[in-house]
């Protein structure tokens, strides 16, 4: 509750050796002042709202302040009338930050609601989803517990992401148990089991921290289907770089697009976004998969360009934090490696170019992030990381047709789990949670990795991206104007950054010997080198060049010639 809060706070300070008619004049001057400020200052402020409602119920954030503030910031919502009704569909305890900005004051509270869950039946209805009976790894179906143990079919667990929300309190786990069908198993706890088919399946719990195990003696598992679940909203962000014009890659992903939106329930909303080195297009939230599809082919084209898989994400995230539902995840789809997001961000100054900036973007808008690695030219320890310190999931994928299953299941992935709740090992940082369990045949255990506290850690993943800066006719080293432009803009923001050094590596396309390649990509990289030396005014000792020939390339084989094109570049690594 808010109500009558001041906006300001007076300190006084003891002061000594002050002539006596100076403290009569700033005594006056101070009631004066104080007089004013209490009467033009200091609104009558009321906020309340319901200490407890029942589950799914509308939470109603009600305010009456006078004089009319400039604007009432509630979570990520603006509201500029002096009195009104915030309504927020609630199904779980929560707090909302409210700020109240008068001329240049600010009153910041909190709101917390506490949610009286739905009366524990028994046994609930399983969400009927028909049974799969064909191999598939990904979740397309759903079976009981009862027939998997009555055919003695074995299952697998698999860790599907965290919520830190309530930590120190409590941590909580989200599990998937999948049959060789790719079958959702259910009814193996509380509503819809019972708690010793639980104790069964769900055998223990163990946080491993810098390498102490700490097991955890008491913890709580619940059965969560799409029935009950709140709605979702998901942004899709797509590369739509060159590369994906490979193997069918596109028409692959147009298809677990449509899989997507066609498996998703009709509350849950979609947006989505394409990138390349820029962003191509973007789609607006709807809860209609054909509105969203018929966006989708009205500005669908010819994948071509870089990619900027960072800084396009962050832009994603951004919008996902306008949207006033509860569950919020970005699934981002590459097939690649980030060789533009820096430059975006120095042509728009927009700073979301370094992968750390990502994470606490997400961290604090709530959103989940699902990294998906398509082919062998991605960074899989960058997209792991980025799931997992955002509390989502990675998945590679080695053929492109397997995004269609894969496309195909997450939404439902989304609203049928299980929830482990614990409480966790106090402490910050990185650590893993090993979940021992019952396959229906033997013991078996599947781990998790979850990073608590504020800071986060890249040990091990470049934080900064390489970028690529210049691009290179056939066997030239010579710069055209674009390269010098781009160098010029990279540059003057990199002389400011004095604690960084910088690593610029020349490549080739396959044409010629290796032994020519390396020569012609050092000359490369040295023209580049000498040109940020020379004309832009980087000091030479925090500069270093390397020639990789045709070493690192970024397509190999080089089927098309926009392929020799893209590999005829010089990237510079930021150290």
């Amino acid at each position: 509750m808010i109500a009558d809060l001041p906006f300001f706070t007076l300190r006084t300070q003891t002061q000594t050796q002050t002539p006596a008619y100076l403290r009569v004049l700033l005594l006056t001057v101070a009631s004066l002042l104080l007089s004013v400020a209490c009467t033009t200052l200091q609104p009558t402020t009321n906020i309340s709202a319901p200490e407890y409602i029942d589950e799914g119920e509308l939470w109603n954030i009600t305010w009456e302040i006078q004089p009319a503030p400039d604007s009432i910031v509630i979570g990520s919502v603006v509201r500029t009338e002096p009195t009104g009704v915030h309504q927020m569909r609630v199904y779980a305890d929560t707090s909302v930050f409210v700020r109240i900005f008068v001329d240049d004051l600010v009153v910041i509270d909190t709101l917390s609601v506490s949610v009286i869950p739905k009366p524990n039946e028994s046994k609930f209805k399983v969400y009927d989803v028909e049974e799969s009976d064909s191999a598939n790894k990904y979740m397309v179906g759903q079976t009981s517990v009862d027939r998997v143990e009555k055919e003695n079919r074995k299952f697998r667990m698999d860790v599907f992401g965290f919520s830190r929300l309530h930590y120190p309190d409590s941590i909580v786990m989200y599990v998937h148990a999948i049959d060789e069908n790719g079958n959702f198993v259910a009814g193996m706890a509380p509503p819809y089991g019972d708690s010793s088919t639980a104790e069964k399946y769900f055998r223990g719990l163990v946080e491993v921290i810098e390498g102490e195990e700490y097991p955890v003696s008491d913890f709580v598992v619940r059965e969560v289907h799409e029935d009950i679940t709140p709605p979702n909203s998901f942004g899709l962000a797509l590369d739509y770089s060159g590369s994906m014009n490979l193997e069918g890659r596109i028409d692959f992903l147009r298809s677990a697009v449509r899989n997507f939106v066609n498996s998703k329930r009709a509350e849950d909303e979609v947006s989505g976004l394409a990138f390349n080195h820029d962003l191509a297009f973007g789609i607006e939230a709807t809860q209609s998969g054909a509105e969203f599809m018929n966006g989708f082919a009205s500005q669908d084209r010819f994948p071509d360009g870089g990619t900027s898989i960072l800084w396009s994400g962050g832009w994603m995230v951004d919008y996902l934090e306008s949207r006033d539902i509860r569950n919020r995840a970005l699934v981002l789809l590459t097939d690649g490696e980030d060789n533009s997001s820096f430059m975006q961000y120095l042509l728009t100054n927009i700073s979301l170019w370094k992968a750390s900036d990502l994470v606490y973007s997400a961290r604090e808008r709530n959103v989940n992030i699902i990294t998906v690695g398509l082919g062998q030219n991605v960074n899989q320890r960058l997209l792991q990381k980025l799931a997992y310190l955002t509390d989502g999931q990675y998945y590679h994928i080695d053929a492109p047709n397997e995004l269609v299953d894969l496309y195909r299941a997450l939404p439902r992935m989304f609203n049928n789990y299980y929830t482990i709740t614990y409480k966790p090992h106090l402490g910050t940082g990185n650590r893993a949670v090993k979940l021992a369990y019952f396959n229906n045949v033997q013991v078996d255990s599947v781990t998790g990795e979850v990073s608590v506290g504020d800071s986060v850690d890249f040990a091990g993943v470049q934080d900064y991206p390489s970028t690529s800066v210049a691009y290179f006719s056939l066997a030239s080293a010579d710069l055209d104007e674009q390269a010098k432009q781009n160098l010029q803009i990279l540059g003057h923001e990199l002389a400011a950054y004095t604690n960084l050094n910088l690593h610029i590596v020349g490549h080739t396309d396959s044409e010629g010997s290796d032994a020519a390649n390396k020569r012609l990509s050092k000359r490369r990289a040295e023209r580049v080198a000498n040109f940020l030396i020379k004309v832009v005014g980087i000091e030479a000792n925090r500069v270093t060049t390397e020639g990789a020939g045709f070493e690192r390339p970024i397509y190999n084989p080089e089927a098309n010639e926009f392929q020799k094109s893209e590999n005829r570049r010089v990237e510079l690594i930021i150290q």
